[in-house]
């Protein structure tokens, strides 16, 4: 029997003549044809059609189509189709059917549970409901690329991709290795073995970069850099971003950047805070719009606002919960520290510290020269002086600067 519009059948079917037929198969099925092809079969199906191709097959399934290919299969499926390809799998054995789905091209790609979702191409992808009844994945190209209950989110190309557990509208772009977890409107763009879980922020390029807890915030380029927030629920969490770093860490922080460098860290409830470039500078707790630019193993912690470190190594500022430290910067020199001290500066040197001293700039000995109408100890600022020797100088090149109502001029000597 044919089994055309009837309730069951097997044959080959002559489909008003179009068809090469080969051995089909139309089994305890309703309204469902298996027309040209070569042992191709539907059985216990209703309103499902099979169209060329070699040992394709439909059960279970209503309204189920596949188009060409060799050995594509749908079972227990509701209006999915297979277009091409070979070994696909549209199916169901958990507690979803795949409704709406379908598989276009490539080879050995699988749906499994998922409503209206999509493999396009590629290889060994796989789109899974993970027992949440997600829908609307979708899969482009790539090899063996992974989505399970992440409703409208989006892999294309790469390979060994992966996004899992509860989310949605997360997207991964091509790359290798990067997984996205329980994270909604979430993006990895290329790089590899990149990961992001809980959040709606971006990883750019780059390898081994981390994402955890964070929103609206991004890492671009670089390697092993992390942004992270804890607890989850801390405000915290917002608009931190590194780019082209290495090994470096954004930590329960707000509103902060790492760019370049190497192993720079700001952590613990900072905002607004930047490191540019160098090694192993480091920003903590409570520092709020402070900035380190290049120099090694440079810190500002503690409570200070608006404080900054140009260059150096080994510098410090930093303030107390009842003496919180403004605007003082450190420029320069090695192992130099303003602890407590306001609108203050050290400029050079080793070994400077400013305590509790504000409105004080701090520099090394400066060599001095002799001029007309002028006495030699009027040309110092700082503790102590040398004298000239042999350097000469203009009258007009110098800056006057007044210390407790002493005027002292600071020569530049030529």
């Amino acid at each position: 029997s044919s089994g055309v519009n009837g309730t069951s059948g097997s044959s080959g079917i002559s489909g008003g003549g179009g068809f090469n037929e080969g051995i089909n198969s139309v089994l305890t099925s309703t309204f469902s044809n298996a027309a040209g092809g070569n042992n191709n079969g539907i059985n216990t199906s209703y309103n499902s059609t099979i169209i060329g191709g070699y040992s394709n097959g439909i059960n279970s399934s209503y309204n189920a189509s596949i188009f060409g290919g060799n050995s594509n299969s749908i079972y227990n499926s509701n209006g999915s189709g297979i277009f091409n390809g070979t070994s696909n799998y549209i199916y169901n054995l958990g507690y979803f059917e795949p409704n709406g789905s379908s598989i276009i091209g490539g080879s050995t790609n699988k749906v499994r549970g998922s409503d209206n979702s999509s493999v396009i191409g590629g290889t060994s992808n796989f789109i899974d409901d993970g027992y949440y009844g997600q829908s609307g994945a979708t899969i482009i190209g790539g090899d063996t690329n992974f989505i399970s209950a992440q409703s409208g989110s989006s892999i294309i190309g790469g390979r060994y991709n992966q996004m899992f557990n509860y989310g949605y509208y997360s997207t991964i772009i091509s790359g290798c290795l990067n997984i996205i977890n329980h994270s909604t409107n979430g993006v990895i763009a290329g790089g590899r073995s990149n990961f992001m879980l809980y959040g709606d922020s971006g990883i750019v390029s780059g390898e081994n970069n981390q994402l955890t807890n964070s929103y609206k915030s991004s890492v671009i380029g670089g390697a092993y850099n992390v942004i992270m927030t804890s607890p989850p629920s801390s405000p915290y969490r917002n608009t931190n971003s590194i780019i082209n770093s290495e090994c470096s860490c954004i930590d329960t922080s707000r509103n902060s950047v790492i760019i370049g460098g190497y192993k720079s860290c700001i952590r613990k409830f900072d905002v607004g805070s930047i490191i540019i470039g160098g090694n192993y500078n480091k920003m903590y707790c409570k520092d709020i719009y402070s900035t380190i630019i290049g120099g090694y193993d440079n810190r500002i912690s503690f409570y200070t606002r608006q404080a900054s470190i140009v260059g150096g190594k080994f510098n410090k500022i930093y303030g107390t919960p009842s003496n919180t430290l403004y605007n003082s910067s450190i420029i320069g020199g090695y192992n130099n520290k303003i602890k407590y001290s306001d609108r203050s500066a050290i400029i050079g040197g080793s070994g400077l510290v400013l305590d509790n001293q504000n409105d004080v700039v701090l520099v090394p000995s400066i060599s001095t020269a002799t001029v007309s109408n002028a006495s030699i100890t009027n040309w110092k600022l700082g503790a102590s002086q040398s004298t000239g020797g042999s350097a000469t100088m203009s009258q007009t090149d110098y800056i006057e600067v007044s210390i407790n109502g002493t005027v002292f001029k600071l020569a530049i000597l030529q």
